[in-house]
């Protein structure tokens, strides 16, 4: 069963660093491999692997708009 978990923040730049330290709030297993990572894309925000050994890209956005799975896919 998924648990949301909710965190309090006050500005965007405050959600990397603390996916980073605890990124079991995403989901539990959850280890970090890079943040920041160039691509041919841009940086890619957040690269994980979940306890299954899935790779995870995650995208931190403040709002939601056409194209951020796009960005996703391309990385």
């Amino acid at each position: 069963m998924m648990k949301v978990k909710t965190v309090s923040l006050r500005e965007k730049d405050e959600l990397e660093p603390l996916v980073v330290a605890h990124p079991d709030i995403i989901e539990d297993g959850l280890k970090i491999i890079a943040h920041q990572h160039p691509t041919d894309s841009g940086p890619l925000d957040v690269l994980a692997v979940d306890a299954d050994g899935t790779l995870v890209v995650i995208e931190l956005k403040n709002e939601a708009a056409e194209g951020h799975l796009d960005q996703g896919l391309r990385y």
